[in-house]
């Protein structure tokens, strides 16, 4: 059956610009994910798949302007209810983790003095392997980027993994939450779908956190949050686990949340994301930070500008104490010249030019004069008649005796 992926609500704005097409005909996709990034004049966007299917049509291209509504692509699809159907069997687990809490767990909790709110928390941890999933049709994968480490804490949906493909680069999230025990694979690395990537200590499905309320009227209230807490369950008379769970999110401070299209411009730019701050939600790096990184660079002093670029900085040199000194204006050519002058000499190979100059009479004329200093115990070597020549073309040509202010 066909099914149609159209534009979502997107804000309100208009005429969305396509910056990146993620999937190509033929490609098999699973529900959420990423098939298209749109760009507004205020974020950019990925639009996910509401359904999986094989992709059969797509019907937008790099730079077109597009609203809600529009269509995107057409996907083919088993049965019209397969999405519908995830979803339930995603709502049955729920229920089935609800029915597992025991009621011993729950006694013992509200067992405690009335007034005091207590947790208690079931997170039986597994490890798990994550693999790379269903990537259509493509072969030999590159791994562009590893973007977790041994003893990162993750969440679920978080990215481990970007892969570079012939048509398209795509982030590999994590389906399970918890510790990373090893990676598996490395920069570089071709890779096919099956192929482990990480090795993760994760929370068990079976295993949900139980939150246990009880209010000054001793009326206990149970829930059971969707996603178990990989951090540790937070309560409100416990500060230990409080900062226990800060530490873990340090930890993985180095983890940078930024979408395909922010890495390819970050890439474009030769900027390294770990040294912006990410003001999207949850730290994810946008396209907004990395133009205003790269403002914030361009304009900075000149002395930050030249910062470990292996150029030193152009000393200012006070010129009026070696003598008289002018001020003249360049011509617009002459400055069009010290500039392209400039960037020749600090980018292109430079050789030396020799000549050769009949010097017989100058040393003839020179060891005649040693002569009669000699008895001065003055020797006259040929570097004076050097300076002499030097004086001699830079009084007739002075414009190869001046610089170029700072300013």
């Amino acid at each position: 059956m066909k099914e149609q992926v159209l534009v979502p609500d997107v804000g309100g704005a208009e005429e969305v610009e396509v910056i990146e097409i993620l999937v190509a005909k033929g490609d098999m996709v699973n529900l959420d994910d990423s098939l298209v990034v749109l760009e507004s004049d205020k974020a950019s966007m990925e639009i996910p798949s509401p359904i999986s299917g094989k992709i059969i049509g797509i019907n937008v291209k790099l730079g077109d302007k597009v609203d809600e509504g529009a269509l995107i692509l057409e996907l083919e699809v088993e049965s019209l209810d397969q999405g519908s159907s995830l979803i339930e069997s995603k709502e049955e687990k729920k229920e089935e983790k609800k029915e597992t809490v025991s009621e011993t767990q729950i006694e013992n909790s509200v067992s405690q003095p009335s007034g005091y709110p207590v947790a208690v928390t079931v997170s039986a941890t597994v490890e798990k392997i994550v693999s790379v999933p269903d990537v259509g049709d493509a072969k030999d994968i590159m791994v562009t980027e590893v973007l977790v480490k041994p003893g990162d804490i993750l969440s679920t949906e978080d990215s481990v993994v970007v892969l570079e493909s012939d048509k398209a680069s795509m982030e590999i999230p994590t389906p399970f939450a918890g510790e990373v025990l090893e990676v598996l694979i490395k920069e570089g690395q071709e890779v096919n779908e099956g192929d482990e990537i990480i090795r993760i200590k994760a929370v068990g499905d079976d295993s949900p956190v139980v939150k246990v309320e009880r209010d000054q009227a001793s009326e206990t209230k149970a829930t059971v949050p969707p996603k178990p807490a990989v951090q540790g369950t937070q309560t409100q008379g416990t500060q230990t686990q409080g900062s226990a769970t800060s530490e873990m999110i340090a930890s993985s401070s180095s983890l940078v949340h930024a979408g395909p299209a922010v890495r390819k411009q970050a890439r474009q730019y030769g900027v390294n994301l770990s040294d912006i701050r990410g003001t999207g939600r949850s730290g994810r790096v946008l396209k907004e930070d990395i133009q205003e990184y790269v403002k914030q660079k361009l304009s900075a002093p000149a002395t930050q500008k030249n910062e470990g670029s292996g150029i030193p900085n152009i000393p200012i040199i006070d010129f009026s104490r070696f003598g008289e000194i002018e001020l003249a204006p360049l011509s617009r050519i002459k400055k069009a010249t010290a500039k392209n002058l400039h960037r020749s000499w600090l980018n292109v190979p430079h050789v030396t030019q020799f000549d050769e100059a009949d010097i017989t009479e100058l040393e003839e004329f020179r060891k005649s004069q040693n002569v009669e200093l000699a008895k001065e115990g003055v020797k006259l070597t040929p570097l004076a008649f050097l300076v002499k020549a030097c004086v001699n073309a830079l009084i007739k040509f002075p414009q190869f005796n001046a610089s170029i202010e700072a300013d």
